[in-house]
Protein backbone atom coordinates (compact mmCIF):
# COMPACT_ATOMS: atom_id res chain seq x y z
CA UNK A 1 0.00 0.00 0.00
CA UNK A 2 1.51 3.21 -0.98
CA UNK A 3 2.33 5.80 2.18
CA UNK A 4 0.23 9.01 1.44
CA UNK A 5 1.90 12.20 3.44
CA UNK A 6 -1.11 14.19 3.94
CA UNK A 7 0.05 18.10 4.62
CA UNK A 8 -2.97 20.51 5.75
CA UNK A 9 -3.28 23.40 3.73
CA UNK A 10 -3.65 26.45 5.79
CA UNK A 11 -6.76 27.61 3.81
CA UNK A 12 -10.24 26.26 4.41
CA UNK A 13 -13.43 25.50 2.23
CA UNK A 14 -15.62 28.66 3.49
CA UNK A 15 -19.73 27.84 3.41
CA UNK A 16 -22.12 30.36 4.60
CA UNK A 17 -26.04 31.20 4.01
CA UNK A 18 -27.23 34.64 3.81
CA UNK A 19 -28.66 36.24 6.79
CA UNK A 20 -31.90 37.73 6.70
CA UNK A 21 -32.58 40.74 7.53
CA UNK A 22 -33.17 42.12 11.47
CA UNK A 23 -37.46 42.99 11.74
CA UNK A 24 -38.92 44.27 15.31
CA UNK A 25 -42.20 45.10 15.30
CA UNK A 26 -43.24 46.48 18.42
CA UNK A 27 -47.72 47.38 18.98
CA UNK A 28 -48.68 49.08 21.94
CA UNK A 29 -52.34 48.76 22.02
CA UNK A 30 -53.07 52.46 21.44
CA UNK A 31 -52.75 51.77 17.44
CA UNK A 32 -49.29 52.59 17.51
CA UNK A 33 -46.62 50.17 15.57
CA UNK A 34 -42.73 50.70 15.80
CA UNK A 35 -40.65 48.66 13.25
CA UNK A 36 -37.31 48.31 13.21
CA UNK A 37 -35.68 46.48 9.92
CA UNK A 38 -31.85 46.96 9.65
CA UNK A 39 -31.09 50.09 11.76
CA UNK A 40 -34.43 51.58 10.29
CA UNK A 41 -37.38 52.93 12.21
CA UNK A 42 -40.41 53.44 11.19
CA UNK A 43 -43.85 54.62 12.74
CA UNK A 44 -47.36 53.88 12.38
CA UNK A 45 -50.22 55.71 14.20
CA UNK A 46 -52.24 58.54 15.18
CA UNK A 47 -49.41 61.45 14.27
CA UNK A 48 -50.16 62.64 17.49
CA UNK A 49 -49.10 59.32 19.64
CA UNK A 50 -46.68 58.42 17.15
CA UNK A 51 -44.93 62.05 17.94
CA UNK A 52 -45.39 61.10 21.96
CA UNK A 53 -43.51 57.40 21.37
CA UNK A 54 -41.09 59.12 19.62
CA UNK A 55 -40.12 61.70 22.30
CA UNK A 56 -39.80 59.09 24.77
CA UNK A 57 -37.71 57.12 22.67
CA UNK A 58 -35.59 60.32 21.98
CA UNK A 59 -35.21 60.47 26.16
CA UNK A 60 -34.52 56.97 26.78
CA UNK A 61 -31.54 57.47 24.24
CA UNK A 62 -30.23 60.42 25.42
CA UNK A 63 -30.46 58.72 29.47
CA UNK A 64 -28.52 55.80 27.53
CA UNK A 65 -26.02 57.84 25.78
CA UNK A 66 -25.39 59.63 29.25
CA UNK A 67 -25.49 55.72 31.15
CA UNK A 68 -22.39 55.46 28.73
CA UNK A 69 -20.31 58.19 29.71
CA UNK A 70 -21.21 57.39 33.47
CA UNK A 71 -19.68 54.62 33.01
CA UNK A 72 -16.87 55.28 30.43
CA UNK A 73 -15.53 58.15 32.75
CA UNK A 74 -15.79 56.20 36.41
CA UNK A 75 -13.40 55.45 38.42
CA UNK A 76 -11.07 52.13 37.16
CA UNK A 77 -11.60 48.95 39.05
CA UNK A 78 -8.17 48.18 41.02
CA UNK A 79 -6.74 44.41 40.97
CA UNK A 80 -8.38 43.78 44.22
CA UNK A 81 -11.36 43.95 43.20
CA UNK A 82 -12.93 40.81 40.92
CA UNK A 83 -14.43 40.47 37.62
CA UNK A 84 -17.76 39.05 36.94
CA UNK A 85 -18.11 37.01 33.56
CA UNK A 86 -20.92 35.22 31.83
CA UNK A 87 -19.86 32.78 29.65
CA UNK A 88 -22.86 31.75 26.89
CA UNK A 89 -22.14 28.03 25.06
CA UNK A 90 -19.88 26.42 24.23
CA UNK A 91 -23.04 26.06 21.83
CA UNK A 92 -23.15 23.65 19.03
CA UNK A 93 -23.15 25.39 15.84
CA UNK A 94 -23.34 22.01 13.77
CA UNK A 95 -25.85 19.18 13.88
CA UNK A 96 -22.97 16.48 13.43
CA UNK A 97 -21.78 18.13 17.25
CA UNK A 98 -25.20 18.03 19.32
CA UNK A 99 -23.71 14.46 21.05
CA UNK A 100 -20.47 16.20 21.84
CA UNK A 101 -21.61 19.75 23.48
CA UNK A 102 -21.94 18.61 27.40
CA UNK A 103 -18.60 17.73 26.93
CA UNK A 104 -17.06 20.53 25.21
CA UNK A 105 -19.06 22.75 28.10
CA UNK A 106 -17.35 20.81 30.75
CA UNK A 107 -14.30 21.21 28.85
CA UNK A 108 -14.51 24.39 28.53
CA UNK A 109 -15.71 26.02 32.17
CA UNK A 110 -12.81 23.34 33.60
CA UNK A 111 -10.31 25.62 31.42
CA UNK A 112 -11.67 28.80 32.58
CA UNK A 113 -10.93 27.87 36.35
CA UNK A 114 -8.17 28.51 38.57
CA UNK A 115 -7.96 32.69 38.00
CA UNK A 116 -8.07 34.31 41.33
CA UNK A 117 -9.68 37.30 39.84
CA UNK A 118 -12.57 35.73 37.67
CA UNK A 119 -15.63 35.28 39.18
CA UNK A 120 -18.40 33.13 36.95
CA UNK A 121 -21.38 34.27 37.08
CA UNK A 122 -24.16 31.34 36.17
CA UNK A 123 -25.59 32.46 32.47
CA UNK A 124 -28.85 31.18 33.38
CA UNK A 125 -29.00 34.46 35.34
CA UNK A 126 -29.39 36.70 32.23
CA UNK A 127 -30.88 34.13 29.55
CA UNK A 128 -33.43 36.24 28.83
CA UNK A 129 -31.57 39.26 28.44
CA UNK A 130 -29.45 37.66 25.38
CA UNK A 131 -32.10 38.04 22.69
CA UNK A 132 -34.29 40.57 21.59
CA UNK A 133 -37.37 39.76 22.98
CA UNK A 134 -39.29 41.93 20.32
CA UNK A 135 -37.45 41.14 17.31
CA UNK A 136 -39.09 38.28 14.98
CA UNK A 137 -35.74 36.94 13.16
CA UNK A 138 -34.05 35.85 16.98
CA UNK A 139 -37.24 34.60 18.51
CA UNK A 140 -36.77 31.17 16.85
CA UNK A 141 -32.70 31.23 16.53
CA UNK A 142 -30.66 29.56 18.99
CA UNK A 143 -28.03 30.76 21.06
CA UNK A 144 -26.03 33.67 20.33
CA UNK A 145 -23.40 33.08 17.93
CA UNK A 146 -21.12 36.47 19.13
CA UNK A 147 -21.41 39.20 21.36
CA UNK A 148 -23.06 42.41 20.00
CA UNK A 149 -23.54 46.15 21.55
CA UNK A 150 -27.70 45.50 22.15
CA UNK A 151 -26.58 42.30 24.00
CA UNK A 152 -24.07 43.79 25.71
CA UNK A 153 -26.13 46.76 26.83
CA UNK A 154 -29.23 44.75 27.56
CA UNK A 155 -26.89 42.39 30.07
CA UNK A 156 -25.74 45.79 31.74
CA UNK A 157 -28.68 47.71 32.09
CA UNK A 158 -30.87 44.35 32.91
CA UNK A 159 -28.60 42.39 35.06
CA UNK A 160 -26.31 44.62 37.53
CA UNK A 161 -24.04 41.40 38.51
CA UNK A 162 -21.93 40.63 35.24
CA UNK A 163 -18.93 42.62 34.00
CA UNK A 164 -17.80 40.81 30.72
CA UNK A 165 -20.23 38.59 28.51
CA UNK A 166 -18.28 35.74 26.70
CA UNK A 167 -20.07 33.87 24.30
CA UNK A 168 -18.58 30.35 22.67
CA UNK A 169 -19.25 28.32 19.90
CA UNK A 170 -18.35 25.74 18.16
CA UNK A 171 -18.80 24.06 14.46
CA UNK A 172 -17.59 21.73 11.91
CA UNK A 173 -14.88 23.04 10.03
CA UNK A 174 -13.86 21.42 6.66
CA UNK A 175 -10.05 21.85 6.19
CA UNK A 176 -8.36 20.81 2.91
CA UNK A 177 -4.87 20.46 1.80
CA UNK A 178 -2.50 18.72 -0.67
CA UNK A 179 -1.88 14.86 -0.94
CA UNK A 180 1.84 13.46 -2.28
CA UNK A 181 3.52 10.29 -2.20
CA UNK A 182 4.67 7.55 -4.70
CA UNK A 183 4.66 9.62 -7.43
CA UNK A 184 0.94 10.83 -7.31
CA UNK A 185 -0.60 13.71 -5.92
CA UNK A 186 -3.96 14.66 -4.85
CA UNK A 187 -6.03 16.20 -2.15
CA UNK A 188 -7.44 15.18 1.10
CA UNK A 189 -10.46 16.63 3.39
CA UNK A 190 -10.64 16.25 6.79
CA UNK A 191 -13.45 17.89 9.23
CA UNK A 192 -12.48 19.21 12.60
CA UNK A 193 -13.93 21.36 15.29
CA UNK A 194 -13.48 25.18 15.30
CA UNK A 195 -13.99 27.03 18.65
CA UNK A 196 -14.51 30.26 18.89
CA UNK A 197 -15.21 33.12 21.35
CA UNK A 198 -16.62 36.59 21.46
CA UNK A 199 -16.36 38.52 24.06
CA UNK A 200 -16.80 42.57 25.19
CA UNK A 201 -17.06 44.13 28.43
CA UNK A 202 -20.80 45.26 28.96
CA UNK A 203 -19.82 48.63 30.00
CA UNK A 204 -18.26 50.11 26.77
CA UNK A 205 -19.10 48.05 23.60
CA UNK A 206 -15.48 46.45 21.85
CA UNK A 207 -15.93 43.05 20.88
CA UNK A 208 -12.80 40.74 20.99
CA UNK A 209 -12.43 37.38 19.38
CA UNK A 210 -10.78 34.27 18.73
CA UNK A 211 -10.91 31.01 17.12
CA UNK A 212 -8.91 27.76 17.50
CA UNK A 213 -9.97 24.49 16.03
CA UNK A 214 -9.23 20.69 17.35
CA UNK A 215 -7.78 17.65 16.29
CA UNK A 216 -10.90 15.74 16.28
CA UNK A 217 -12.24 13.92 13.27
CA UNK A 218 -14.45 11.78 11.52
CA UNK A 219 -11.94 10.14 8.97
CA UNK A 220 -10.33 11.39 5.64
CA UNK A 221 -11.10 11.93 2.41
CA UNK A 222 -8.60 11.27 -0.57
CA UNK A 223 -8.97 11.73 -4.48
CA UNK A 224 -6.17 12.22 -7.19
CA UNK A 225 -4.37 10.74 -9.36
CA UNK A 226 -1.07 8.28 -9.19
CA UNK A 227 1.70 7.98 -11.27
CA UNK A 228 0.09 6.81 -14.32
CA UNK A 229 -2.67 9.26 -14.21
CA UNK A 230 -5.20 7.07 -13.18
CA UNK A 231 -7.81 8.69 -10.70
CA UNK A 232 -7.71 7.09 -7.11
CA UNK A 233 -10.38 7.80 -4.53
CA UNK A 234 -10.17 6.67 -0.85
CA UNK A 235 -12.32 7.21 2.41
CA UNK A 236 -10.76 6.61 6.09
CA UNK A 237 -14.04 6.54 8.38
CA UNK A 238 -13.66 7.30 11.74
CA UNK A 239 -15.32 8.03 14.91
CA UNK A 240 -14.81 11.91 16.50
CA UNK A 241 -13.04 11.77 19.76
CA UNK A 242 -13.65 15.17 22.08
CA UNK A 243 -10.60 14.60 24.14
CA UNK A 244 -8.51 15.45 21.58
CA UNK A 245 -10.14 18.78 20.88
CA UNK A 246 -9.08 19.34 24.66
CA UNK A 247 -6.26 21.76 23.59
CA UNK A 248 -8.06 23.99 21.35
CA UNK A 249 -10.64 24.17 24.05
CA UNK A 250 -7.61 24.61 26.95
CA UNK A 251 -5.93 27.42 24.54
CA UNK A 252 -8.97 29.25 24.13
CA UNK A 253 -9.92 29.69 27.38
CA UNK A 254 -6.77 30.46 27.98
CA UNK A 255 -7.18 33.53 25.91
CA UNK A 256 -10.24 34.73 27.14
CA UNK A 257 -8.85 34.93 30.82
CA UNK A 258 -5.55 36.75 29.77
CA UNK A 259 -7.67 39.33 27.75
CA UNK A 260 -10.13 39.70 30.80
CA UNK A 261 -7.51 40.75 33.00
CA UNK A 262 -5.66 42.37 30.54
CA UNK A 263 -7.50 44.80 27.84
CA UNK A 264 -10.70 44.58 28.93
CA UNK A 265 -10.25 44.24 32.89
CA UNK A 266 -8.21 47.38 32.95
CA UNK A 267 -11.20 49.45 31.39
CA UNK A 268 -13.63 48.33 33.86
CA UNK A 269 -14.81 50.97 36.16
CA UNK A 270 -15.29 50.31 39.64
CA UNK A 271 -17.98 48.07 41.69
CA UNK A 272 -18.70 51.08 43.64
CA UNK A 273 -18.98 52.95 40.40
CA UNK A 274 -21.73 50.75 38.57
CA UNK A 275 -23.47 50.22 42.03
CA UNK A 276 -23.82 54.13 41.92
CA UNK A 277 -24.85 54.52 38.18
CA UNK A 278 -27.34 51.71 38.74
CA UNK A 279 -29.09 53.00 41.45
CA UNK A 280 -28.68 56.59 39.14
CA UNK A 281 -30.48 54.33 36.77
CA UNK A 282 -33.11 52.49 38.61
CA UNK A 283 -34.40 56.27 39.81
CA UNK A 284 -34.54 57.91 36.44
CA UNK A 285 -36.31 54.33 35.03
CA UNK A 286 -38.86 55.00 38.19
CA UNK A 287 -39.36 58.52 37.62
CA UNK A 288 -40.17 57.73 33.77
CA UNK A 289 -42.75 55.16 34.77
CA UNK A 290 -44.79 57.34 36.69
CA UNK A 291 -44.51 60.18 33.88
CA UNK A 292 -45.38 57.70 31.27
CA UNK A 293 -49.45 58.01 30.51
CA UNK A 294 -49.31 54.46 29.70
CA UNK A 295 -47.77 53.17 33.10
CA UNK A 296 -50.57 56.00 34.68
CA UNK A 297 -53.71 54.43 32.99
CA UNK A 298 -52.52 50.80 34.27
CA UNK A 299 -52.48 52.12 37.51
CA UNK A 300 -55.41 53.79 37.57
CA UNK A 301 -57.09 50.85 36.64
CA UNK A 302 -55.37 48.50 39.33
CA UNK A 303 -56.37 51.18 42.10
CA UNK A 304 -59.57 50.95 40.62
CA UNK A 305 -59.69 46.89 40.57
CA UNK A 306 -58.44 47.01 44.48
CA UNK A 307 -61.61 49.45 45.43
CA UNK A 308 -63.89 47.54 44.00
CA UNK A 309 -62.91 44.50 45.70
CA UNK A 310 -65.25 43.42 48.88
CA UNK A 311 -63.46 44.67 52.03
Amino acid sequence: MKRLVLLLAANSLAFGLAGCASVSKKCFGDGVCRTESDGKVTWEGPPEKVAEYQAREEAQKKAAAERDAAFASAEKRPASEPIRVAIVGPSVVSQGLQTFALTYRQMFMEAMGGDPRIQLVDAGRIAHLLKDGDSMSSRNDGPPAKVDQKMARRVRDGSGEVDVLVVVTAKEKERTGMVSGGGGVGAAQVVNVEFSASLSSVYTFDEQKKSEIGDSNTGIVMGGYDKTGQHKKAELKGNRDPSKDRAAVTQLAQWVKQTVNGPVGAQLPSLTAVQTINEKMKEQMKTQLQQDPQTQKLMELLQKQKSAQPQ
